[in-house]
């Protein structure tokens, strides 16, 4: 019994102490890196979503605003975006948001120029754009679920290899994703222990890692007992 119980305790240390060893690269590489390059943030400008915040009512499109509160039930709020040269309802209502083109009222449609021109308005860098791929899902993009009309990937001719997703339901630019971000990626896999992409610090795998580490500790602690008692360990 004391023999498998050290062969057990032995290989999990060895376990345990590789992912100490992952954890403090990891940390490491985070430290020197810096949140831009990790976040592929390096040719990133906020400036187009600060300028599709929400504009004073008064700058309203061409849509019967009564029409728009009959369609959609329990609607609680009515917000105006500029969206390049265009004005965007954003409507509020009891099964989410939808976002209609102020002009007509109809759904709001983004295509690919447009898609294009909102990717260009984010981007600060020297390139300029190579493909304008239309996309329903994104393995890059985890925490974004595209509805019906998909999304766009935007690829950019730059050294980065810098890819821009714009959603077409909403014309806003997502986020920045590049070849640097691919390796911080891998590494935060590697320091939340969870390989499915969301980043959670609480999955199982490492729920299980932490009942391991308990293990580890009360085993070493009944080894070190019994080695006490048949008198292995002597105090000078």
């Amino acid at each position: 019994m004391t023999y498998w119980l050290k062969w057990l305790h032995r290989w999990t240390s060895l376990i345990i102490l590789l992912q100490v060893l992952i954890w403090l690269i990891t940390g490491l590489y985070f430290a020197i890196v810096g949140h831009t390059e990790i976040a592929a943030h390096q040719h990133y400008s906020d400036t187009a979503k600060t300028s599709q915040e929400g504009l004073p009512f008064l700058a309203v499109g061409d849509a019967d605003i009564s029409s728009i509160y009959a369609r959609y039930s329990g609607v609680t709020s009515l917000q105006v975006r500029q969206v390049q040269q265009r004005l965007q309802y954003v409507v509020t209502h009891d099964k989410g948001q939808t976002f209609l083109d102020a002009k007509s009222g109809e759904i709001w449609q983004t295509g690919a120029a447009l898609a294009g021109q909102l990717a260009m308005a984010s981007y600060t860098g020297p390139g300029s754009i190579e493909t304008i791929t239309h996309i329903t899902n994104s393995d890059e993009l985890a925490d974004w679920q595209p509805q019906q009309q998909g999304g766009y990937r935007v690829t950019i001719n730059d050294d980065l290899n810098t890819r821009i997703y714009v959603d077409a339901a909403s014309a806003t630019v997502i986020d920045h994703r590049n070849d640097p971000w691919v390796i911080a990626d891998w590494a935060f896999k590697l320091h939340f222990m969870d390989y499915s992409g969301g980043r959670d610090f609480n999955n199982l795998l490492i729920r299980a890692a932490g009942l391991i580490t308990l293990w580890l500790a009360l085993s070493g602690l009944i080894l070190l007992i019994r080695n006490i008692k048949r008198g292995d360990l002597k105090l000078r």
